[in-house]
């Protein structure tokens, strides 16, 4: 059996690392001198990193970024490097909300993990050391965009909101309980300064033979948890087989701010999910979009002068690996 290559991909203007750019000489260090340790800071400097790391043959990469780091990381592998096998990727905490860290499992410092997985690589690894977690991506074909786009967590309307109001604020868990916390106020006071938050999406969403508009949110994931560890799904992803969506409406918008303690809460913390005609949860392999604002995937935003079309399908499993 051949050695291990272990691959460290560095972003250096994820949210971690761009707050503690010392950690990153400690990646280096914790890779150890055999591996292949690239930084990034633009989609050209990933393109020859992914070049790189196809040549060289690199079975577990490391990824040291936040979640559209993973998004453009697929994005561009599949597009660009097609014959290329996907290596084993290893999810560290080097951004700002870590959704595939967390699903994953690696929710320890980042060092800490990437020391583990070297010294099981360089001679111990085995299943009980390294465990296998398969996701599948979402596939998703954009009207306006020149190829398909991957990634694990499609969100639009209130979702992308929410989202860029927290980057452009503190960041961790207080700040995004803060957000919250507004969000559901500025619900239940129905004030005309908060309304463009909850505008409905004129979006018309296509899924398992229904059809829903003027809706608050779509949310559509291969992942069990998401945003902020939140399982708001009430069938989880089966890789291969179909993924999670949850779209959310209401006649009246004050009353978002009674259901969403449950959509994210209680649906995460105890195992139930919102009742009734407000919420469609349902697990697909596929559905369409027509005339889509704007979305988000892995927190990457996707916005276009005129509506877009759109169809979500399964695309390829990623073969994630959990440090033990």
């Amino acid at each position: 059996m051949s050695q291990p290559q272990l691959g460290v991909l560095v972003n250096l203007l994820a949210g971690r690392n761009r707050r503690r750019p010392a950690e990153v000489d400690a990646l280096r260090q914790a890779a150890g001198p055999r591996a292949r340790f690239f930084v990034t800071r633009n989609g050209d400097d990933l393109s020859g990193a992914i070049t790189e790391m196809a040549r060289s043959r690199v079975t577990h990469l490391a990824v040291s970024g936040g979640d559209g780091s993973f998004q453009n990381l697929v994005t561009q592998w599949l597009n660009g490097s097609p014959d290329a096998p996907l290596p084993r990727i290893v999810p560290l905490l080097g951004g700002s909300m870590n959704m595939l860290s967390q699903d994953v499992g690696n929710g320890d410092n980042q060092v800490r993990t990437l020391e583990r997985l070297h010294g099981h690589l360089g001679g111990t690894a085995d299943s009980k050391n390294l465990e296998i977690v398969r996701r599948s991506t979402l596939r998703v074909e954009d009207s306006t965009a020149e190829h398909p786009l991957f990634g694990f967590v499609f969100t639009d309307g209130f979702v992308i909101r929410f989202l860029d109001h927290y980057y452009k604020g503190e960041k961790g868990p207080w700040a995004a309980f803060k957000n919250a916390a507004f969000f559901a106020w500025a619900a239940f006071s129905n004030a005309s300064e908060h309304r463009h938050f909850f505008e409905r999406c004129k979006a018309r969403l296509k899924i398992n033979g229904i059809e829903r508009t003027e809706y608050i949110f779509t949310s559509a994931a291969t992942l069990e948890h998401v945003v902020f560890g939140f399982r708001m799904f009430h069938d989880g992803p089966a890789p291969g087989e179909h993924f999670s969506v949850v779209n959310y409406n209401v006649p009246w918008l004050p009353l978002a701010a009674l259901d969403m303690p449950n959509i994210f809460y209680l649906a995460s913390r105890t195992g139930r999910y919102l009742p009734g005609a407000n919420v469609l949860n349902a697990a697909t392999p596929r559905f369409e979009m027509s005339g889509c604002e704007g979305y988000s995937l892995d927190g990457e935003m996707f916005t276009a002068k005129a509506p877009m079309d759109l169809t979500v399908t399964l695309g390829p499993t990623v073969e994630f690996v959990r440090v033990h």
